[in-house]
């Protein structure tokens, strides 16, 4: 393992900006049969209940950090991939970060502990001093992958961002009694990842991964110890896309895990939701096509929630300009609101609901959180990032301002 040079020095990390937001408090092979490991003869079993252990629930924080301008000598200028769990079991939520520094070197990874008060100091002892890292890592992900009753982390990348585009593999951190230990079965899988997802897929008890990517995403089902099986067969028709965010969860309430899927529409991949059901094979087929926007078709970040309180999950696109006109490539910010209106169809309220979440001007961002940022009741959207200070407040029925 490559030594990353981690030096022993006392850090603080202080809280710059706190606000309360409520939230929902191995080894591996390859198979590409189409048989899905979870399921049986009679087809996977609903769960009704599946959202609770997503990773879009356990990312959900009652921390608001500003990441840009908290500056430290090991961060780099790219901070994408964070992720907030109770690490050290003490009762309060620590922060897990892998940044990048645009250039091909490897950045290691640094967990920052919670004294319980909202300072921050990084953990020397985090891997034995010598933890793993990326050159330029997009999404971390927290869960329970080996059953322990602790927390893991699963981090994707894309590598060095530059011609040729060589990509990176994933890698996952597994919890256990002697410490943390790098889990193996993702090194092969290199690609231009940006995001990945981890829901039960399957309904078999345990967190599988989905791993969004631009030639072929797949699928890591999970045998309930941290060992996963690769399963790109599952995905029909979903290869070769610009496939660059993604979420798991049962959006219909059907039991099944749906997939959120978005990236780059310019380039002819639609933002969609893919429905899971029993057979446990995702199709485009099946899906429901989100609408488009004329000049923002690069989507950042896809996030659901109950915003106009009527009972089911309404969608947030993040996007940013696509050069197809007058709006840059990664130019601005467009917030576009899609209202579930049932039947697995959604309506596009954005100039009715969100009037202020378009800029153009402005610096686009990576992260939007769905939370009740002002304890009211309601959910309001949140950009990842403190130091933007951007926050639109829902009046308690879906309007923003």
């Amino acid at each position: 393992m490559q030594n990353y040079g981690c030096r022993m020095r006392l850090f603080t990390l202080s809280l710059l900006s706190i606000a309360l937001l409520s939230g929902c408090g191995g080894s591996g092979s390859e198979s590409d049969s189409g048989s899905n490991p979870g399921s049986t003869s009679g087809g996977i079993t609903p769960n009704r209940s599946v959202n609770e252990t997503s990773s879009h629930a356990l990312q959900s924080s009652d921390l608001y950090i500003a990441k840009r301008t908290i500056s430290t000598e090991t961060w780099g200028n790219f901070v994408h991939a964070v992720s907030y769990a109770d690490f050290d079991q003490d009762g309060d939520t620590d922060v897990f970060i892998n940044s990048g520094d645009s250039s091909e070197n490897v950045t290691a990874s640094e967990l920052y502990l919670n004294d319980g008060n909202g300072d921050f100091t990084l953990d020397e002892s985090f891997f034995g001093g010598n933890p793993p890292g990326q050159v330029h890592a997009r999404k971390a992900l927290t869960g329970d992958f080996n059953g322990d009753g602790a927390m893991d982390i699963f981090v994707v990348g894309h590598g060095y961002d530059r011609e040729p585009f060589p990509g990176e593999a994933p890698y996952v951190i597994l919890s256990g009694s002697q410490g943390y230990t790098l889990g193996t079965g993702f090194s092969d899988y290199v690609g231009f990842h940006h995001a990945a997802a981890s829901a039960d897929l399957d309904n078999d008890g345990d967190l599988d991964i989905l791993v969004a990517d631009n030639n072929t995403p797949a699928v890591f089902y999970n045998d309930g110890k941290g060992n996963f099986t690769k399963n790109t067969s599952v995905l029909k028709g979903l290869n070769d896309y610009n496939w660059f965010t993604t979420e798991l969860l049962d959006v219909d309430g059907d039991g099944y895990v749906d997939i959120l899927a978005a990236g780059h529409e310019q380039d002819g991949f639609a933002s969609q939701v893919i429905w899971g059901d029993s057979s446990g094979i995702y199709r485009s087929s099946n899906a429901t096509v989100l609408p488009a926007t004329p000049l923002h078709g690069t989507v950042l970040d896809i996030d659901v929630a109950d915003l106009d309180g009527d009972g089911d999950l309404d969608i947030v696109l993040n996007r940013t300009g696509d050069r197809t006109g007058s709006v840059d490539f990664y130019q601005g910010y467009y917030l576009q609101l899609l209202i579930n209106e049932g039947g697995r169809k959604f309506k596009d309220e954005s100039d009715m609901r969100l009037v202020t979440g378009r800029n153009d001007g402005d610096e686009w961002f990576d992260w939007i959180r769905l939370v009740d940022f002002d304890s009211d009741g309601d959910i309001d959207i949140v950009v990842d990032d403190a130091s933007r200070d951007l926050v639109w407040y829902n009046d308690s029925v879906g309007n923003f301002q």
